[in-house]
């Protein structure tokens, strides 16, 4: 069964085909739920939705993946696309953004921030 054009789950589906991920990754991305669970909840299958508070978590990862791709191409002053099946160096780059950002007089991270940034499209 499809899902709905303007429902969360088709939100999620168009904003991973944004970034040429596949659900197999954004799960491990995430790490908010694991691949089945993701595919059964973006698949449209009656009893399989995903609850309100998964949904806001996965908006919550797509906003971040979508800064880090606009970071991205403001370091390359062009757009780059990123390879999101490097999960490993996307996670890395992910959660060092969000604690830079929970600390941001702290300027000791942008160095890190950089490199990690850059990291995701090597």
């Amino acid at each position: 069964m499809a899902v709905a054009s303007l429902s969360p789950e088709q939100k999620i589906l168009d904003g991973l085909r944004g970034f040429n991920c596949s659900i197999r990754d954004f799960a491990e991305i995430s790490g908010v739920v694991g691949r089945t669970r993701l595919s059964e909840g973006l698949s449209g299958t009656p009893g399989k939705n995903l609850d309100q508070n998964t949904i806001e978590r996965l908006f919550d990862c797509l906003d971040r993946m979508q800064s880090l791709q606009d970071a991205v191409n403001d370091a390359a002053n062009a757009p780059v696309m990123i390879d999101f099946s490097k999960t490993e160096r996307i996670v890395n780059a992910l959660v060092v953004r969000l604690v830079a950002q929970c600390d941001q007089t702290n300027h000791s991270l942008d160095g890190l921030v950089e490199s990690t940034t850059k990291s995701v499209t090597q």
